[in-house]
């Protein structure tokens, strides 16, 4: 007889068992090849070429026609004659059926110009590199297992799980690698010649060593198609992944989980477009905030759920404790699932220093939130310009390579203490977004069980994200007034300078002159004498935060400099006008906007309220 028989049913149950006679011919198995299960006829409408379920449900329903259009091009089938027949299995079969001439015939013809090795080609003694050694193992492993693995120098092995890319530890890898033994047999039991046949008997038996398991893993990266970089994974910002399929963020519509998709992520929720989350609203009117309000922070939450950061700004929520803040972000946080990283405080505050894991953490990442910095902590300016501003970040893990990644994270800090800022610069101010929390949930007004409750609604209040998120499309965010005020109160009381300017100095026409440059320092380090200031400003960063108020500069005339918008009260005791930081001019705007009147023309003649327009656009 032609073959070998393996007796170890356990081990390959089914996989070497005789299927050829000497004179070629094949004889029907019994038995289904790796499953050991009985045969059942083939379906009507698959005609053999594959067995397809009698109702093939809608999250693997483009996978399995796709493989079934695969299958009978390679029987020989005229691209108009698989159309016909997927047409048909799609009709007859699925449920729901895609019932769409377009999206039939775009899968169809991916499946005509599919051109990576099928197993049927591992039997194949033709086929290239199919020997007895560890390079041949890689290349039957790459060719049966190859759709199912990627490997990235930054993030090693990552395995297709069925819905999203999934980072293994070689495990699944090594459980790949662990069957090509198996394959070799299949070959061995195929081999034209008694010789072929006793030499891939021997390698069969060999590849189930450790250390050939290993070479072969090891050789596995450099064959076709299986390493790729890092940057080719989660690469579009409008898909967001849930356990039922992929969701397009334009349009809401929900497409079935896709390799070439290249996610990694994924939210626990089911998608269900007609899911309510009654409790969810009722908890945004227990805030108490005013409508505009809670329209701004679905928009906000929205915009999170999407990795475009064409916003630029970083939200702040602050209040004293008891306020929800840490529901509202928990359950956001639960929602959106792999796409949501919490991190420490620490790593948007000053001192940072060392090796930014914190940093390398958040890449991918669409929301992020940090909550309850330490009192007397200030903030990282150049963090967070950095993270807001689509500027590239380099990072890396402990003891692993550097790599560059753009932040696609909406930053999302809470804190019942304000972190102090010494960055008075518009570059800092224009990204703030503060909303703050005013009620305060205690006794019986405090529902113990909210966070689950909220949980059990997690698919209602994905839709109210989607809804948010195309609002903030539609129209931007809108920040309302109460952000504006609670901006304007913050930078009022966080800007070190801000008494120095009030009591000794006037700030807002072009005529106000200081004459030399230091003569304005010299009036600063008195200033700091008399207040006790124990570490005033260097000149230098002095100098900078002046030039950073509105109207401010420094001219010079033959050989002298000075500032120029800017006087010192002792010069101008009669001078009227004192804007002298950023409050007066940054209410303005508001007050035009709601009111339609102003109330400093003098300031919006000057030009304040179109600067502060493009400080805190929305």
């Amino acid at each position: 007889m032609n073959g070998f028989l393996d007796k170890r049913p356990q081990q390959w149950p089914g996989l070497v068992e005789l299927i050829k006679e000497k004179s070629g011919t094949p004889r029907q198995s019994q038995e289904d090849g790796e499953t050991g299960k009985k045969r059942g006829k083939s379906s009507r409408v698959s005609r053999g070429h594959l067995s397809i379920a009698e109702s093939i449900p809608e999250d693997t329903r483009n996978d399995i026609l796709f493989r079934e259009a695969c299958s009978l091009r390679e029987k020989g089938l005229t691209k108009d004659r698989i159309l016909i027949m997927i047409r048909a299995i799609d009709r007859e079969r699925c449920n729901p059926p895609i019932n769409d001439d377009v999206e039939i015939e775009t899968l169809v013809n991916s499946a005509w110009s599919y051109k990576e090795k099928k197993e049927r080609e591992l039997l194949d003694l033709t086929a290239p590199n199919r020997n007895t050694s560890d390079m041949g193992n890689a290349s039957r492993m790459a060719g049966h297992f190859g759709d199912d693995i990627r490997f990235s120098s930054n993030f090693g092995w990552l395995t297709w799980e069925g819905a999203r890319w999934g980072r293994d530890n070689r495990s699944k890898v090594q459980g790949f690698a662990k069957r090509v033994p198996g394959l070799v047999y299949r070959e061995a039991a195929n081999a034209a010649t008694q010789d072929e046949r006793e030499a891939l008997a021997r390698h069969a038996m060999q590849s189930e060593c450790a250390s050939r398991i290993n070479a072969m893993i090891q050789l596995l990266p450099s064959e076709p198609g299986i390493s790729v970089p890092h940057d080719v994974f989660d690469t579009n910002p409008w898909l967001f992944n849930v356990q039922n399929g992929t969701i397009d963020l334009r349009t809401a519509k929900k497409h079935e989980h896709r390799r070439s998709d290249m996610i990694t992520k994924i939210s626990p929720v089911t998608y269900d477009p007609d899911a309510q989350c009654p409790r969810w609203l009722q908890f945004l009117q227990e805030l108490k905030q005013e409508q505009r309000v809670i329209e701004f922070i679905q928009r906000s939450l929205g915009y999170s759920l999407s990795g475009n950061t064409s916003e630029q700004v970083w939200f702040f929520l602050y209040g004293t404790g008891n306020n929800g803040k840490g529901v509202l972000i928990d359950t956001i946080s639960y929602v959106i699932g792999d796409y949501a990283v919490a991190t420490d405080a620490a790593t948007f505050l000053d001192n940072q220093k060392g090796i930014r894991n914190d940093l390398a953490r958040l890449r991918g990442a669409r929301f992020v939130s940090a909550q309850e910095p330490s009192p007397n902590v200030r903030f990282d300016p150049s963090c967070l310009k950095s993270f807001t501003g689509q500027d590239t970040i380099t990072a890396r893990f402990l003891h692993q390579e550097f790599f560059e990644f753009k932040p696609e994270a909406k930053l999302f800090f809470s804190a019942n203490h304000k972190p102090g800022v010494i960055d008075n610069s518009l570059g800092f101010w224009r990204r703030v977004r503060m909303i703050p929390f005013t009620t305060q949930f205690a006794g019986k007004a405090k529902d113990p069980n909210l966070r689950e409750k909220l949980k059990a609604e997690a698919s209602g209040i994905l839709n109210w994200l989607i809804e948010g998120c195309l609002k903030w499309q539609q129209d931007g965010l809108k920040v309302p007034k109460e952000v504006h005020d609670a901006i304007y109160e913050y930078r009022e009381n966080t800007d070190i300078l801000s008494d120095f300017l009030t009591t000794r100095c006037v700030i807002g026409k072009d005529t106000l002159k200081i004459e030399p440059v230091k003569r304005l320092y010299d009036e600063y380090l008195k200033y700091c004498d008399e207040n006790r200031i124990r570490k005033p400003f260097s000149r230098p960063k002095f100098n900078q935060n002046i030039e950073e108020r509105q109207g401010v500069k420094q001219r010079r005339e033959t050989n002298c400099r000075f500032w120029s918008g800017i006087g010192l009260r002792c010069d101008y005791p009669d001078e009227l006008v004192n804007s002298n930081t950023y409050p007066v001019e940054q209410r303005c705007p508001e007050v035009c906007a709601i009111s339609g009147t102003c109330e400093h023309p003098h300031l919006c003649a000057s030009g304040f309220c179109n600067d502060f327009r493009e400080i805190l656009r929305s």
